[in-house]
């Protein structure tokens, strides 16, 4: 295997991750055993961390399988409880919004058009009983502990790529894909495992899946802050989110690519875990803190972002525009279940392009070289060969 290019601050070698099934033993809506899918949803889950934030959706909580008796699979034996963290972060954190007034909800004229139906099936799609499981790799000699700021440091010469954190929302994604189609603007949505399992959401997720606007990317299961999580239930965050990922868009050949760690939290262990998977690990450079926004109606509260400038309290899209200088653009952090945030999207993005914003993929290798060279797609199954995603 080719020697990876290196940054500017540490050698980025070639990553295998340890075995991540895309094929195999996948039923729809469901998980292998041992993984953090509950396997029986009527059974009853003390809601975790993130449920306790996320607007209310109707998404059922996660169900904690039972240890496995000795000598069963060791990936049942971890414990898949998330921790504890529903207070508010120190950072891009998401926390509910369900106070938000009538007058910030999502407009009713951003509905999906019907010119932007969603796309028919790849006809190239393999069956998915004819999958073996995906390869793995060799573990990286080297890794960024942090993902803040991201590789690439600009300046950008006013490029901004937009991502969305912690959907999809049948409530609120939709109004998003809309604003974004209108204008043709790219975007990458960062889904959490655990929302894929009600038919809206898997359904949301293929439509972004199939436009190729946009990519669906990972942001882990439980939205759990990783490095207090033992590093096997880590790995499971990540492995099972990408596992529902593909089983929410029907395609057993998709590799998420890019994946982000909730409250931009991580250490070199778990930053180690993402990148023997394969992924590029993509932080961000402007943070409109539209969660923070969103919690009090279009105020941002001291208590709940005391970084956020006293200026900007009122003004979110003002603050947005006010960490464009230091990167010259880059990568910006949006919440796509947030009401307010829709309410908001069109002026911030009217706002962006009046300052001479040009919108770009994350997968721009032009302008995110080294968040791109993170990259290290494992081999797909046999299925897969020759099929790209």
């Amino acid at each position: 295997m080719a020697a990876r290019r290196r940054d500017r601050r540490s050698a980025l070698a070639l990553g295998l991750g340890l075995l991540w099934v895309a094929c195999a033993g996948e039923s729809t809506g469901g998980s292998r055993d041992g993984g953090l899918i509950g396997r029986d949803a009527a059974q009853d889950g003390a809601p975790d961390a993130f449920d306790a934030r996320v607007d209310a959706d109707d998404m059922p909580p996660i169900v904690v399988p039972p240890p496995a008796d000795a000598g069963g699979d060791a990936r049942a034996n971890a414990d898949a409880s998330a921790p504890d963290d529903a207070s508010a972060p120190n950072d891009a954190s998401t926390p509910d919004d369900a106070s938000a007034p009538d007058d910030a909800s999502t407009p009713e004229d951003a509905s999906i058009p019907e010119d932007s139906a969603m796309p028919e099936p790849d006809a190239t799609i393999p069956d998915p009983s004819t999958c073996t499981p995906w390869s793995a790799l060799v573990e990286p000699d080297a890794v960024i502990c942090e993902q803040e700021p991201p590789p690439d440091i600009g300046p950008f010469g006013n490029r901004v790529a937009l991502t969305f954190d912690d959907g999809p929302n049948p409530t609120t994604t939709p109004a998003v894909l809309a604003i974004l189609r209108a204008e043709q603007i790219p975007a990458t949505f960062f889904v959490v495992g655990q929302r894929l399992q009600t038919p809206q959401a898997r359904e949301l997720a293929r439509e972004i899946h199939r436009d190729p606007l946009f990519r669906v990317a990972n942001h882990t299961f439980t939205h759990a802050r990783l490095p207090t999580t033992e590093l096997a239930q880590v790995a499971l965050q990540i492995d099972d989110t990408s596992a529902a990922i593909r089983t929410a868009v029907e395609d057993p050949c998709y590799f998420p690519r890019f994946m982000r760690f909730p409250f931009s939290d991580s250490d070199c262990a778990t930053m180690q875990v993402a990148r023997e998977r394969g992924y590029a690990v993509a932080g961000l450079h402007i943070d409109p803190a539209d969660w923070c926004f969103a919690r009090n109606a279009g105020y941002c509260a001291p208590a709940d972002a005391a970084w956020v400038p006293e200026l900007y309290r009122n003004d979110m899209i003002g603050f947005v525009l006010s960490q464009l200088p230091r990167y010259g653009g880059g990568i910006v952090l949006l919440h796509d279940i947030h009401a307010n945030t829709v309410a908001n999207l069109q002026a911030l993005i009217d706002a962006l392009q009046a300052a001479g914003v040009l919108f770009v993929a994350l997968d721009d290798e032009e302008h995110f070289p080294l968040l791109n060279a993170q990259l290290e797609v494992p081999p797909p199954p046999a299925c897969c060969q020759g099929v790209t995603r």
